[in-house]
């Protein structure tokens, strides 16, 4: 095999969980450390709970949730960008970037534990 392998693009990606929908397109860098990935994504859950069993226990509204944004690696970090999350009793925006040297010992919890 010879020749160059270019970048792989996503167009119009449907996957479909249960109830769940996932959309995205853009770019996902090569192997192994995805750096160029620069995708848009958009996420529809009727009943985040059945996508997410632990939400029952979190204080998070129930209900149908949507998300877009970005997702970007390059190589220092991955970055989330212009999040936005909208539920039936939440509206939310976030960005965000993790070092690609991961977050090791870190945890993340919602609502009461």
């Amino acid at each position: 095999v010879s020749g160059k392998l270019f970048q792989p693009r996503i167009r119009d990606l449907n996957v479909q969980i249960g109830k769940a929908q996932l959309r995205a397109s853009g770019s996902i860098g090569l192997p192994p450390h995805l750096t160029g990935t620069d995708a848009k994504f958009e996420l529809s859950v009727p009943d985040l709970a059945e996508l997410w069993p632990a939400h029952r226990r979190a204080d998070w509204p129930g209900g149908h949730y949507r998300s877009t944004g970005k997702l970007v690696k390059t190589r220092q970090a991955w970055e989330l960008r212009d999040v936005q999350v909208s539920g039936e009793q939440l509206k939310m925006a976030l960005s965000a970037t993790i070092p690609a040297t991961g977050v090791a010992g870190t945890a993340l919890f919602w609502g009461k534990r």
